[in-house]
């Protein structure tokens, strides 16, 4: 784990409301880039803290095995390359029909635009 991850691990309580409380299991947060790196970490603290949270990353597969490590339940995968405006909309459309409105989002998710496509 890198140094600004541990930071992130170690960041002042943030409380999505008490993991047994309705409030909590109604607050979504996404995550895009929240399948590695500080995407990841954010993703993880997130759950711990008691959100429901929407991993979105270019690689689906990458995204449900993010999902599949963070505590607590009803986190979601999604599959989306945040270069391309359309399937952002699409993705943000597609979140908000099937896990309700978004109450956090975090971007760390990064653009590279001299990689090949």
């Amino acid at each position: 784990m890198s140094r600004n991850q541990a930071a992130l691990l170690n960041f002042p309580p943030f409380q999505c409301g008490t993991v047994s409380s309705p409030a909590a299991m109604s607050r979504l947060a996404v995550v895009c880039g929240g399948s590695r790196g500080i995407g990841q970490a954010v993703s993880r603290l997130l759950g711990e803290r008691g959100c429901r949270v929407a991993v979105v990353s270019r690689n689906q597969d990458t995204a449900q095995a993010a999902v599949a490590a963070l505590d607590g339940a009803d986190h979601k995968a999604f599959s989306c390359d945040v270069s391309k405006e359309q399937q952002v909309q699409e993705t943000f459309e597609t979140i908000q029909k099937t896990c309700g409105n978004i109450s956090y989002l975090v971007n760390a998710a990064g653009i590279n635009r001299w990689a090949a496509e």
